[in-house]
């Protein structure tokens, strides 16, 4: 995945706060990676600095360690070592971005190798996945067809919202990527190769939501100008759905 021109010096920051950690010897056994905005295309000047601590049993220095890194404005998740194993056999998309798209700075009890075996095969993970987005999509359109009927804007305007990010989720997926924090995941979405053919009617949804003011142009959902947008991006969606990675019916 490309990143952004701020990710070195993001790096170096957490890096030299590592050194000093190491010096007082509280990393010991402990993987440490850099996540975040630091390994995305979306850092910039104001992003901050975000490590993920996987630690092995025992160890009881996590505090400190976060008190120490907190002070040099750098942010740790401190997590066990058997939670993250169970949070990525669950497919859980903060454990699985740090595990593919984070920088292992350094390993220590357990390994990126190692962390790699514990994924199920990737067609059940992403197929899995998919599938539960693409189902999150249509129930979407569906919640949004009974808010235009009852004038409830809204709740309208909510399930618009959900239904873009189910429709993110499943682009990420079939792409067999997790999905990054909220605030990137329409970006995200719409820079993969499924996403880039999508933009047009995404940019015309987005476009079109003051339609909704006046309930979407029209009380019919034949003829509401949202209601059949969606309806488009879903059809898209459906056609791009391979064989295991969603419900085609």
């Amino acid at each position: 995945m490309q990143v952004s021109p701020y990710t070195w010096s993001l790096r170096e920051r957490a890096l030299q706060s590592l050194a000093r950690a190491e010096e007082k010897g509280l990393v010991e056994g402990v993987t440490v990676v850099l996540a975040g905005s630091a390994v995305s295309p979306y850092a910039d000047s104001r992003s901050g600095v975000d490590l993920v601590l996987i630690a092995p049993p025992g160890w009881e220095k996590g505090e400190e360690l976060s008190s120490l890194l907190a002070r040099e404005g750098v942010f740790a998740e401190v997590v066990g070592a058997e939670e993250f194993a169970l949070r990525l056999r669950e497919g859980e998309d903060g454990a699985l971005a740090t595990l593919l798209e984070g920088e292992f700075l350094r390993e220590g009890a357990v390994g990126r190798s190692e962390l790699l075996d514990l994924l199920p095969p990737a067609e059940e993970l992403w197929g899995r996945k998919a599938r539960g987005a693409w189902r999150e999509m249509r129930r979407r359109r569906a919640s949004l067809a009974w808010a235009l009927r009852r004038g409830q804007l809204l709740y309208a305007l909510e399930n618009v919202t959900r239904f873009l990010e189910a429709a993110s989720a499943l682009l990420l997926y079939l792409s067999s990527r997790p999905l990054p924090h909220r605030k990137w995941l329409l970006q995200a979405a719409l820079r993969t190769e499924e996403g880039q053919k999508l933009r047009p009617l995404v940019y015309r949804l987005i476009s079109s939501l003051g339609d909704l003011a006046l309930l979407g142009g029209c009380y019919s959902l034949r003829r509401n100008r949202v209601y059949n947008l969606l309806g488009e991006i879903e059809s898209f969606l459906r056609q791009s759905l391979p064989e295991g990675r969603g419900e085609k019916k």
